[in-house]
């Protein structure tokens, strides 16, 4: 899928200097404590640039992802609750979440109601202040246990993200 997006760009210096980078990233991260990022951290080298990139950015993501459920699990948020929330905000379609997750229309319908009881959903299921100010909560603690993460790269870290902006964009376009 990426040789058919990127296309001729698969070859380009970008594509080589985000894997490098992304790769001294996962390579000097700490994951104790996050078994789905240790677990792609681990995976053998793929070969080719756009693979490591490919692996590399898969197990940032499961590093985040990782402490983001540490961070739900701390505030008793399960996680057809999470979803609920997620599609509260609109940042994602109710419907796609529930069916692709796997959640019933019962489970959802209850985790609606738990997450109403909680204060943080109104009736029209919509999040209310408290809601937010707890979600916006989750994302700040998550973001500060990923904030690490990219540390080591100290100033390259920008240069990470300026390797991986025409990767992405080119992507998006696709």
């Amino acid at each position: 899928a990426l040789g058919r997006l990127l296309g001729e760009a698969i070859d380009e210096p970008d594509v080589r200097r985000a894997a490098s980078l992304a790769i001294e990233a996962v390579q000097s991260a700490d994951f104790s404590g996050r078994p789905l990022g240790a677990a792609n951290a681990a995976l053998p080298d793929p070969g080719p640039p756009h693979l490591q990139l490919w692996q590399a950015l898969g197990a940032m993501r499961e590093h985040r992802g990782d402490g983001h459920v540490a961070c739900l699990v701390a505030d008793e948020v399960g996680p057809c609750e999470s979803l609920v929330m997620q599609a509260a905000t609109g940042r994602s379609e109710r419907e796609s979440l529930r069916t692709n997750r796997g959640w019933s229309e019962e489970e959802w319908e209850s985790a609606v109601r738990s997450l109403q009881e909680r204060g943080w959903l109104d009736d029209d299921e919509r999040p209310t202040p408290a809601g937010t100010e707890a979600r916006d909560a989750i994302e700040a603690a998550t973001d500060r246990l990923a904030a690490p993460f990219l540390a080591g790269l100290g100033d390259r870290a920008i240069e990470l993200v300026d390797a991986l902006r025409p990767i992405a964009e080119r992507i998006m376009a696709a």
